[in-house]
């Protein structure tokens, strides 16, 4: 998250992309730091956030947006009325 993705978040912001992370389906690489791997990663997570707008949600609900059965039953709902 604080490598790979960070600088692939920042192309896509420089072309005018909506970027979107899975907190879930992302990771730092431990042996850069002596820091908690959970501590650098909620750290990556909140750079993102912060300088490129990167909208951050669970993978489960990224695929509920996607089609998939949402993880929220408030979500579930909404998205049945919407259809």
């Amino acid at each position: 998250t604080d490598c790979c993705v960070r600088h692939t978040s920042y192309d896509a912001f420089l072309r005018g992309f909506e970027v979107v992370v899975a907190t879930d389906a992302t990771a730092v690489f431990q042996p850069l730091s002596e820091e908690a791997a959970e501590a650098r990663q909620q750290r990556a997570l909140e750079y993102l956030r912060t300088f490129y707008g990167v909208r951050v949600v669970s993978s489960a609900d990224l695929l509920g947006e996607a089609g998939a059965a949402p993880t929220d039953p408030g979500r579930a709902a909404a998205a049945a009325e919407q259809r």
